[in-house]
């Protein structure tokens, strides 16, 4: 009987807290283009939405201002 309330009260126990995870180091390596090597974006996301997005929204402006202007939009 003794086993069994046991059990079941370290069942009930809350878990212990987990250490927090190291932020994992994600390598944006930016496209080559016409000889020009960009730098590399590095971004920490310790999950974090906003990180996250933010990074997306660095890597969006570099192709905006290095590869965008050198292709031609026609727009008629």
């Amino acid at each position: 009987m003794w086993g069994v309330w046991g059990v079941w009260g370290v069942r009930l126990l809350p878990h212990p807290p987990t250490p927090p995870t190291p932020p994992t180091l994600l390598d944006f390596s930016l496209v080559r283009n016409q000889g020009l090597a960009l730098t590399q974006a590095y971004c920490y996301i310790n999950r974090d939405a906003i990180t996250i997005i933010a990074s997306l929204q660095t890597a969006y402006l570099a192709f905006l201002r290095v590869i965008a202007p050198t292709k031609r939009i026609v727009v008629n």
